[in-house]
């Protein structure tokens, strides 16, 4: 797999990094690559995403754009934009800035996932599926128990590596675990205290009504941050013809906790399977 980085501008003039995720001997077979745009979770950036891209792309011919949020990663860190329709705005400058090709796909994990919601709801041109992985609702969002302990690990490692942990089902890899606790080290103070502080509790569920492509919602049996129940609750049952996929095994984390099930699932839904195959209980 080749693992490239570019830099676009948006149009307020902030410079975001995006990661693109491409084959080794590119477009080898003839087959014209689908784009796929991959929204990180907070508090995240793009790279994360490299495991899964890696198994999607030994599946189908795909490009892959892992754009970081403004504040995230490598990208810059204004002290504005802060917002869900900022980060929405921000992923449509990205894609209209690579020349993202009709029959695109869009999909976002955590954060990603409402922010991939906000862009659908917009219904860019050419975007034809969405992926959302245990999203966080359009709903807002009640501050968690937690608050206090996710403000603190800002700018501290140890106590990132604590929490990020926990959103697991099962131990990750060291080397996995250090790249999240790295990232999260990268991210600015506007851009972290932003998720938690304003955008997890913005509240605009009438947007659903706007997402119209095939919309596929995947939940982890034993996430700690959000049931299955609520999953269907608040973001399925909320989006017409969206259908839910359950992993029985995996938290919060599936592109790093079962990578090759999510890309096997993710290949079924945009290869346009029945919605039988590709729905669990």
């Amino acid at each position: 797999m080749n693992h490239t980085t570019e830099q676009i501008t948006a149009r307020d003039g902030t410079r975001l990094a995006v990661h693109i995720f491409t084959p080794d001997g590119a477009n080898g077979s003839g087959a014209s690559p689908r784009d796929l745009v991959l929204l990180h979770g907070w508090p995240n950036a793009g790279r994360v995403w490299a495991d899964l891209a890696d198994d999607l792309l030994l599946a189908a011919p795909l490009r892959i754009l892992a754009p970081d949020f403004r504040g995230f990663g490598d990208s810059d860190r204004p002290e504005t934009g802060y917002t869900c329709s900022g980060f929405a705005q921000d992923v449509l400058d990205v894609v209209a800035a690579l020349g993202v090709k009709p029959d695109w796909a869009l999909a976002g994990h955590s954060m990603g996932g409402k922010i991939a919601q906000y862009v659908a709801a917009e219904r860019p041109e050419g975007l034809s599926a969405l992926a959302l992985l245990t999203p966080a609702p359009l709903t807002g969002a009640p501050m968690p128990p937690d608050i206090a302990a996710r403000k603190a690990a800002h700018g501290d490692p140890e106590k990132a590596r604590e929490l990020l942990a926990t959103w697991a089902a099962h131990p990750l890899p060291e080397p996995v675990l250090q790249r999240l606790v790295e990232d999260a080290q990268n991210t600015g103070k506007a851009a972290w205290d932003g998720w938690l502080e304003t955008m997890r509790g913005e509240d605009s569920p009438e947007r659903a009504a706007g997402i119209l492509v095939p919309t596929l919602v995947i939940g982890g049996g034993r996430d700690p941050l959000r049931s299955e129940e609520e999953l269907r609750r608040e973001v399925a049952d909320r989006i017409r013809g969206a259908t839910y996929a359950g992993l029985p095994r995996c938290g919060h984390l599936p592109h790093l906790e079962e990578p090759v099930t999510l890309a096997a699932l993710l290949i079924n839904f945009l290869d346009g399977l029945p919605k039988a195959v590709v729905e669990s209980a």
